[in-house]
């Protein structure tokens, strides 16, 4: 079994709000249809990493090859590891998360409990994308590769804490 770690300061996550008049459907709702789809992706899907960077509210607009506010490519979420990871460490300060690469990809990510470097008490402080810890799995089948799975993370806990 291949572990790998991350870990970045703490710094409130950068979630913005719905603002008046925007064109982003409300997140909350939007959520749950897009973590279906990412469960079920068997592959790399640039169509999916749009509706993500979308809910994840980088890009805005129906343009059909968005990029994200400061004119950087949307992230493969799908795709690349190195994308996500840094997602992670913008989006989700505070939180350590580690990767699993075989037999089977998975990852989990936690928050850390006041700077020890341990998780925090309570389940809502930790994530999987595939199996937890007591033997419960979310999905019949594991992610499609590494990237999903860190992205698998990085939503569900960013719908547990959006703010």
């Amino acid at each position: 079994m291949a572990t790998i770690s991350g870990a970045f300061s703490p710094v409130r996550p950068e979630f913005p709000p719905r603002q008046a008049g925007s064109t982003r459907r409300d997140p909350r709702r939007v959520a749950p249809g897009i973590l279906a789809r990412l469960e079920a992706a068997a592959g790399p899907d640039r169509g999916l990493d749009i509706a993500i960077a979308r809910l994840l509210g980088l890009v805005d607009g129906d343009a059909a090859q968005p990029c994200c506010a400061d004119g950087s490519p949307v992230p493969r979420f799908t795709a690349s590891r190195e994308e996500v990871e840094a997602c992670l460490a913008r989006r989700l300060p505070g939180w350590r998360w580690s990767v699993e690469e075989s037999p089977h990809p998975d990852a989990q990510l936690w928050r850390v409990a006041g700077g020890s470097g341990h998780a925090a008490a309570g389940p809502d402080h930790r994530v999987s994308a595939w199996k937890e810890r007591d033997g419960h799995t979310h999905m019949e089948w594991p992610p499609a590769n590494v990237a999903i799975a860190l992205t698998l993370v990085l939503l569900r806990a960013w719908m547990r804490h959006p703010g």
